[in-house]
C-alpha cells in the first residue's frame, strides 16, 4: 500500500513538473532606441503549441496577449503604435504555451504542476535585428483569493506578466542578457 501511495506522489509530481525552453538572448553591441518614437508590434501564435488547455483558448489568448503587449511597451517606452513606417518594430512569436495542472498546483505547488508560457522577441530597426530573445513565465501558486483554479484562468492572469516581461526586454535587453549567463 505505501509504494502505491508513494507510486501516486511521483506520477503527480512528475506530470506536474513541465519542462520549459532554452533561453536565448543576443544584443547588439550597439543597441539604442534614441530617437525611437513609433513602434510596429506584431504578434505571432499560428505555430505555438498549445496543451493543456481547451482547443478554442488560443485565439482569445493570443488577443489578450497582443492588447496587453501594446499597452506594456507604450506605458514604458512612451511610443505611438504604428504600422506605417515605424521606428522599431517588436516581433513577437508565441512559442508554448502549457496549462500544468491546476490541481497538482493546488494540493503539492512548490511549482509541480506550473502553467508555462514562452514568446520569442525579435527587436528589428532599420530592417536589422538588433536584439532577440526568449521569454518564459511561469505559473506556480493557484489564485486562491482571485477565485483562478483553472489552467486557462492561470496562463490569462500571466498574460501582464508576460507583456511586461517583454516590454522591459524591448527597453532594455541587456538585462535581460546578464540574467541568463551563467
Amino acid at each position: 500500500m505505501k509504494r502505491l501511495i508513494l507510486l501516486g506522489i511521483a506520477l503527480t509530481l512528475a506530470m506536474g513538473c513541465t519542462a520549459t525552453l532554452p533561453v536565448k538572448v543576443e544584443v547588439d553591441p550597439s543597441y539604442s532606441l534614441v530617437g525611437v518614437k513609433t513602434v510596429s508590434i506584431q504578434t505571432h501564435c499560428d505555430e505555438a503549441l498549445i496543451v493543456e488547455v481547451e482547443p478554442a483558448f488560443k485565439d482569445g489568448y493570443c488577443e489578450t496577449l497582443a492588447s496587453n503587449i501594446k499597452l506594456a511597451i507604450k506605458r514604458k517606452l512612451r511610443v505611438t503604435n504604428t504600422e506605417i513606417e515605424p521606428d522599431l518594430i517588436v516581433d513577437i512569436k508565441l512559442e508554448e504555451v502549457r496549462g500544468g495542472s491546476s490541481a497538482t498546483r493546488f494540493l503539492i505547488g512548490f511549482g509541480a504542476g506550473r502553467s508555462v508560457t514562452t514568446v520569442y522577441v525579435k527587436i528589428l530597426r532599420n530592417q536589422q535585428i538588433i536584439a532577440e530573445g526568449r521569454i518564459t513565465e511561469t505559473t506556480t501558486m493557484p489564485d486562491i483569493l482571485g477565485g483562478t483554479y483553472t489552467n486557462e484562468g492561470s496562463i490569462l492572469r500571466d498574460a501582464p506578466r508576460v507583456a511586461n516581461k517583454i516590454a522591459d526586454f524591448v527597453v532594455n535587453p541587456k538585462n535581460e542578457e546578464q540574467s541568463v549567463e551563467p
